[in-house]
């Protein structure tokens, strides 16, 4: 299940990890740091043998398509408040990156793997919104709801052209601040 904890054994070290499943279920990515030293690694998996690997410096949030294609915030340092977000192909290869001047509090990758969206903590606070193939913003909404953050994709029908819409909420609520 999304969020469980797991020991990932790489090159003689033990990494503790977060899971994270493709809605699909098919793609599994585990994504922590080191119990020997400081490194921080994602490991991305299909149907249980390992893909890809891909050092990073301090994952924060992680999100999996039905493609294999994964979404990751790299915290990168939170004393300065700058974080990285990242996709990477199921080979492990770097499909997109933005940098922000802020902690990425949420982040979820569509399910079909071409759109990654990310909330933004202060002093951005702003939701945002990539095509990761064309590396182009299609989003940017500042958040005027303090504890907002929590972003998830909802399916608004057949008669959208199979257009998803994103969900802002609180993180203790289902309700909705923005759709």
């Amino acid at each position: 299940t999304n969020g469980e904890t797991k020991t990932v054994g790489y090159n003689a070290d033990r990494y503790l990890c977060r899971v994270q499943r493709a809605p699909m279920g098919e793609w599994v990515v585990a994504y922590g740091r080191s119990v020997e030293t400081d490194a921080a690694r994602v490991f991305i998996y299909d149907n249980e043998r390992l893909c890809a690997t891909v050092p990073v410096d301090s994952p924060t949030q992680v999100a999996v398509a039905n493609t294999g294609r994964t979404a990751i915030a790299d915290g990168l340092d939170p004393d300065d408040h700058t974080s990285k977000l990242l996709t990477l192909d199921p080979d492990g290869a770097v499909s997109f990156t933005n940098y922000f001047n802020a902690n990425v509090a949420d982040c979820i990758i569509s399910p079909d793997g071409t759109t990654v969206a990310v909330t933004t903590h202060a002093p951005d606070h702003t939701l945002y919104a990539f095509n990761i193939d064309n590396s182009r913003r299609q989003l940017r909404q500042e958040l005027q709801h303090a504890t907002a953050r929590q972003i998830e994709w909802v399916d608004v029908g057949e008669d959208t052209d199979g257009r998803w819409r994103i969900r802002v909420s609180k993180k203790d609520t289902k309700r909705p601040a923005y759709t």
